[in-house]
């Protein structure tokens, strides 16, 4: 499948299915993290994650004979699972012990506006545009807003750290996309995936480790939605998600594609409110359009 060209018509049924996964899954598991993170200490929760869906795209991998990598791929396989998994799966979850999924969400949408500004910063040559900075600017001013909408919501509301943590954790998530197409990885993009997602878990499991995370996990008593969450983390999350995404690039326009940015965070915010009652506000409803408004604009360049 993910030899075929853009020119070749996919099963309209399949085309559904795959962005019905990066659409909808996708912004589900912002509400799967906030469940099992009340229960699971967050780097714990991460590495879970990682390794569960590592482990089976590894086998995937095997079963095609594509577990080869050199030394140096191995090396920079480490060097952005890092920054993929570690950095950004590890902040996020734990930013979402306190934050509501759907903001966490319109957080993580912020991934767009960012990659041009580390483009940049990696490569002078890729100084953006006029319409880009502009979309940049108003998506950042919408970030501030939500953050500022939410001061008066003391249940629900965005402390300045964990604000801190999830672009932190966005940033680091730009900064692994920019190494995974300047360094040389295999070639086969599920051993990628694979060994990423076990690097990350592996320096998420040792980061656990040193700050004391088994002290505070007891896992007879973790309650089975939490468990669930994490299956549903794993299973949904990372293994169909990414093979959706994967399968779309190879066979639709990637502007097509890019629309999970800005539809993501919408499902989240919905979801969040139906499922768990997050509260929506009004100028939670402004800080949100106008993020999903700038990010639209900048995935949407060529």
């Amino acid at each position: 499948m993910m030899g075929a060209g853009v020119s070749h018509q996919p099963n309209p049924l399949l085309l559904f299915a795959a962005f019905f996964a990066i659409y909808i899954v996708w912004g589900s598991t912002f509400l799967a993290m906030r469940v099992a993170v009340q229960h699971i200490p967050p780097t714990l929760l991460a590495a879970g994650r990682c390794f569960g869906a590592g482990i089976i795209l590894l086998l995937l991998a095997a079963a095609r004979h594509q577990t080869r990598a050199t030394p140096a791929q191995w090396r920079n396989l480490a060097f952005t699972g890092l920054f993929y998994f570690a950095g950004n799966q590890g902040l996020l979850a734990t930013a979402q012990q306190r934050v509501p999924s759907g903001i966490a969400a319109l957080f993580m949408a912020a991934i767009p506006l960012m990659m041009p500004l580390v483009w940049y910063a990696s490569d002078r040559a890729r100084r953006p545009g006029l319409r880009t900075t502009l979309a940049v600017l108003l998506g950042f001013s919408g970030v501030g807003g939500l953050i500022a909408a939410r001061q008066g919501l003391p249940a629900e509301g965005v402390a300045p750290l964990d604000a801190a943590l999830m672009l932190a954790a966005g940033l680091f998530w730009c900064i692994g996309t920019v190494l995974s197409r300047t360094l040389e990885l295999p070639r086969s993009p599920v051993f990628t995936a694979a060994a990423q997602l076990l690097c990350g878990g592996t320096a998420l499991m040792l980061i656990g480790t040193l700050i004391g995370a088994w002290a505070d996990f007891r896992p007879p008593s973790v309650p089975a939605p939490a468990w669930l969450g994490l299956v549903y983390l794993i299973v949904f999350g990372s293994l169909i998600g990414f093979m959706a995404y994967a399968w779309l690039i190879g066979v639709v326009a990637p502007t097509r594609v890019a629309t999970y940015a800005f539809v993501n965070p919408i499902v989240a915010v919905l979801i969040g409110w139906a499922v768990a009652g997050e509260t929506i506000d009004a100028a939670t409803l402004l800080a949100m359009g106008v993020i999903v408004l700038a990010v639209a604009v900048v995935v949407t360049q060529r």
